[in-house]
C-alpha cells in the first residue's frame, strides 16, 4: 500500500519534469548563392520569445523547453524564414537574398567605403544597374528622376550663384551653390556633363552634414561622389561593346499650353488702350509688336478701320510655331558607342574604356561630339601587402551652337517665312517705319530676318579635359593601411564664335556705331565693315595630394573600430582670357584695328558710347591645406557612434593666419532595434534610429579681406584733358 501510494505521489512530479526539461535545437544557416555560413543571423523562438545569432561559419543553437514551436531565421538583406519545430533536432538552413541587399551597398564617401547599414549620415547610392535603365551621353540625364533630394533646374541659366543642380534645395544666398563633385576620392574641376557614364559603376549622394562635413568647406551644397570602374581577374581579357542610337521626333511646340494669338492681342489691347505703349511709341524707333503698330496706325488715323480689321484677322490667323516646327527644327539623332576592355592576373589588373558620342540636337546647328579615353592599372607589388594604381582619363569634345534660341522669341502671330518659303523679316528690336528713313541708303541692311540666320551660325566650342591619378596602397598589418595618393587635372576650352555679315548680330553692331554723311553721302563708321570674331580661352590646373593612415579592428565581435586621418594639400589656378577682331578675313585671318578708348555717338539715340572689345585676362589660384580625421565605433553590432573633424586652411579666409582656418565637426549615432533581445522580428525585420548632427561649410569667392579698388580709363566725375 505504502509503495503503490509513493509511485502515485511520484508519477505528477515526474510528468512535470519531463515538461520543463530542456532540448538543444542546432543548425547551420547558409546563402543560396554562395553555399556559405552566414553569420549574425538572427534565431529567434516565438512562443518561448527566446532568441540567439549564428556564428561566423552559420552554426547556432538555441534551448527550447517546450513543444511545439516556431523558429524563425531573418537577416538583413535576406528573406526571413519560418519552421515549425514538434521536437528536438538538427536543422540545415538556406536563406535566399533580397536583390538588392543593404548589405550588398557600400557607402563611398570619398575618403572610404563602408556597409550602408553602419553609415549614420544621409545618403543615396545608385548603382551601375540602375544608372543604365536610361539612354543619355552624360550623367546628369540619367540621374535626373530617379535620386531621392537631387533637383534639376533646367530652365535657370548657370552662374557663380545659380547650379542646374542642387541637393536638398538651396543652402545659400551669395556663395557657391553648386555641389561638390568628386571622382574616385577627389575632388572633379571639370565639367561633369562630359564624364561617360559608361564609365561610372556607382554614384552615392551625400546629402546631411554628417555624411558631407568630412570635405570641409565645400561641402555646404552636399556632395556627388562617383566611383567608376575599376580592372577585376579574368583568365582572359574582357571584351565589351555598346550602343546606343537615339533618333527622337520634332519637338512638339503644341504639347505646352500657351495663349494663343488671340488672347495675346487681347492683352496687347487691354495695355494699349491704358497708355502702357505711349513711351515707347514716342520714341519713334523702338520695336512694337504687329499687333500694337495696327492699334497706333489705327489711333493716328494712318488707316481705316476695314483695313485694321482685315490685318488683325490675319494676325489671329496665324501660329508661328507651325513655321518653327517645319523651318527652324529637325529630329534629334543621338549615337552613342562604348568599347571596354579589361582583365589580368594576381600581379597586374588592367581596364581600358573609350567612347564616342555624336548629338545633333532638334535645333539646327546644334551639334556635340565627344571622345574619350580612360586607362587604369592596378599593380600589386606585393600581393595582398601592397599596390600602385594608375589612372589615366581623356576628354576631348567638340560643339557647334545656334545663334540664337527660337522658341518664344516672337510672339506667336508674327510671320516668319511667307507661303513661298522666302524669309519675313520682324521688327522686335526697332521700328518699320524708323529703318525704311534711317540712313538714306548709307547702312548695312537692318531687317532681322531670322529663317536667313538658321544655318548661318558659326560658333564653336572645343575642349579637353585630362585626369591622371596614381594611389599607393601599402597593408602594414591586418588593422593598419597607409595610402597616399595624387591627382593632376587640368581642362582647356577654346571658344571661336565668328559673326559674318549674313547675321543680325553683325549687321546691327556695325549700323549702330556708322554716322551717316546727310550732307556728303559719306558715312562715318568707328567699326570696319567685314566678319567679327570672338575668341574665349579657358584653362584649368588642379593638384590634389594626401596622405591617409587606416585602422579597422573588431574585438570579439563586441567593439569594433574603424578610423582614419589624414591630411591633403590642392592648388586650383584658372586663367581666363578673351578677345575680339573687327574686319576679320576668314581667308588670311587678317583684321582691322579698331579704336578701342575713345566714345562714338551711336545709333538710333546718339547716346556716346565705346566700341565693346570683350577683352577679358584673369587669373586665379586658389590653395587648401587640411587635417581630418574620422570615427566609427559599434558596440555589440547593435549602437553606433561617428565622428567627424576636419579643419581647412585656405588663402580664401582672411588675412592674418589664425583667420585661415575653419574647423567643421559632425557626430551622429546609430541603434539597431532589431538586434535587441526584447524585439520581435515579426514586427520588422530590420529597424534602426539614427542622429546626426554636425556644421559643414560654403565658399563665397566674392567676398575677400583684402581692399579691393579698379581703374577705368576715364572717370565718371571729368574727362582727362
Amino acid at each position: 500500500m505504502r509503495k503503490f501510494c509513493l509511485l502515485a505521489l511520484l508519477c505528477p512530479i515526474w510528468s512535470l519534469c519531463q515538461t520543463n526539461t530542456t532540448a538543444l535545437i542546432k543548425g547551420q544557416i547558409r546563402s543560396a548563392t554562395s553555399n556559405t555560413g552566414l553569420q549574425d543571423a538572427l534565431i529567434y523562438l516565438s512562443k518561448a520569445r527566446t532568441q540567439t545569432y549564428s556564428d561566423g561559419q552559420g552554426n547556432f543553437q538555441i534551448a527550447i523547453t517546450k513543444f511545439p514551436d516556431t523558429i524563425r531565421i531573418s537577416l538583413t538583406g535576406f528573406i526571413n524564414q519560418a519552421i515549425p519545430i514538434e521536437k528536438a533536432t538538427v536543422l540545415n538552413i538556406v536563406l535566399e537574398p533580397i536583390t538588392p541587399s543593404l548589405l550588398d551597398v557600400e557607402v563611398q564617401t570619398g575618403y572610404q567605403s563602408i556597409p550602408a547599414e553602419r553609415a549614420t549620415g544621409s545618403f543615396v547610392q545608385i548603382k551601375n544597374d540602375l544608372l543604365n535603365r536610361r539612354v543619355g551621353a552624360n550623367i546628369l540625364d540619367r540621374l535626373d528622376g530617379i535620386a531621392s533630394g537631387l533637383i534639376f533646374n533646367r530652365s535657370r541659366t548657370p552662374n557663380a550663384n545659380e547650379s542646374n543642380i542642387q541637393i536638398r534645395g538651396r543652402s545659400t544666398i551669395f556663395a557657391n551653390t553648386e555641389p561638390l563633385i568628386i571622382i574616385d576620392n577627389f575632388p572633379y574641376e571639370g565639367d561633369i556633363n562630359q564624364i561617360n557614364p559608361n564609365d561610372i559603376e556607382s554614384i552615392t549622394l551625400l546629402k546631411d552634414a554628417a555624411a558631407a562635413s568630412i570635405w570641409g568647406v565645400r561641402a555646404g551644397n552636399g556632395v556627388i561622389v562617383i566611383t567608376t570602374k575599376k580592372a577585376k581577374a579574368s583568365a582572359a581579357p574582357k571584351i565589351q561593346f555598346n550602343t546606343n542610337i537615339t533618333l527622337s521626333e520634332k519637338p512638339n511646340l503644341f504639347y505646352q499650353p500657351i495663349a494663343n494669338a488671340g488672347s495675346v492681342i487681347e492683352m496687347e489691347s487691354f495695355l494699349f488702350e491704358r497708355g502702357f505703349y505711349n513711351n515707347r511709341i514716342n520714341q519713334r524707333f523702338p520695336g512694337l509688336s504687329p499687333a500694337v503698330v495696327i492699334m497706333d496706325d489705327r489711333r493716328a488715323g494712318r488707316i481705316n478701320a476695314a483695313d485694321s480689321g482685315t490685318r488683325m484677322q490675319e494676325l489671329l490667323a496665324t501660329d508661328n510655331r507651325n513655321d518653327l516646327t517645319r523651318y527652324f527644327y529637325r529630329p534629334a539623332l543621338a549615337q552613342q558607342y562604348a568599347l571596354t576592355l579589361s582583365g589580368g592576373d594576381k600581379r597586374v589588373l588592367y581596364h581600358f574604356a573609350t567612347s564616342w558620342d555624336q548629338l545633333s540636337q532638334a535645333q539646327h546647328r546644334n551639334e556635340q561630339n565627344r571622345i574619350t579615353l580612360r586607362s587604369r592599372t592596378q599593380f600589386n607589388l606585393i600581393p595582398d601587402r601592397l599596390e600602385l594604381i594608375t589612372d589615366l582619363n581623356l576628354i576631348h569634345a567638340n560643339a557647334s551652337l545656334p545663334s540664337i534660341q527660337y522658341f518664344n522669341s516672337f510672339p506667336i502671330y508674327q510671320s516668319l517665312v511667307a507661303p513661298d518659303g522666302t524669309a519675313l523679316p520682324i521688327y522686335r528690336d526697332y521700328r518699320k517705319s524708323w529703318l525704311d528713313t534711317i540712313g538714306q541708303n548709307q547702312l548695312l541692311p537692318w531687317h532681322h530676318k531670322p529663317f536667313e540666320e538658321v544655318l548661318q551660325s558659326n560658333h564653336r566650342n572645343n575642349r579637353l579635359d585630362t585626369r591622371l591619378l596614381t594611389i599607393l596602397n601599402w597593408k602594414i598589418t591586418k588593422t593598419f593601411q597607409f595610402q597616399t595618393s595624387y591627382q593632376y587635372e587640368s581642362g582647356n576650352t577654346n571658344t571661336r564664335q565668328i559673326n559674318g555679315q549674313a547675321e543680325f548680330s553683325n549687321r546691327d553692331l556695325i549700323n549702330r556705331y556708322t554716322l551717316p554723311g546727310y550732307s556728303n553721302g559719306i558715312p562715318t563708321l568707328a567699326i570696319p565693315i567685314g566678319d567679327i570674331l570672338t575668341q574665349t580661352h579657358q584653362q584649368f590646373n588642379a593638384h590634389n595630394g594626401r596622405v591617409q593612415m587606416n585602422y579597422q579592428k573588431n574585438f570579439h565581435k563586441v567593439h569594433q573600430f574603424d578610423l582614419f586621418a589624414g591630411f591633403e594639400i590642392r592648388q586650383f589656378s584658372s586663367a581666363r582670357s578673351s578677345s575680339r577682331r573687327y574686319g576679320y578675313n576668314q581667308d588670311n585671318a587678317s583684321d582691322i584695328e579698331i579704336n578701342p578708348i575713345n566714345p562714338f555717338p551711336t545709333l538710333p539715340n546718339g547716346i556716346a558710347s565705346r566700341i565693346p572689345t570683350s577683352t577679358v585676362h584673369n587669373l586665379t589660384i586658389d590653395r587648401f591645406l587640411s587635417q581630418f580625421a574620422n570615427l566609427g565605433y559599434s558596440f555589440q553590432q547593435r549602437y553606433q557612434l561617428t565622428m567627424s573633424a576636419r579643419k581647412d586652411a585656405s588663402n580664401l579666409f582672411g588675412v592674418e593666419a589664425n583667420q585661415q582656418t575653419v574647423p567643421l565637426w559632425s557626430i551622429g549615432t546609430g541603434w539597431f532595434i532589431h538586434k535587441e533581445k526584447w524585439w520581435n522580428p515579426s514586427i520588422f525585420q530590420s529597424l534602426k534610429l539614427r542622429t546626426t548632427f554636425g556644421f559643414s561649410g560654403n565658399i563665397d569667392k566674392t567676398a575677400t579681406a583684402f581692399t579691393t579698388a579698379g581703374n577705368d580709363i576715364s572717370s565718371v566725375f571729368s574727362q582727362p584733358t
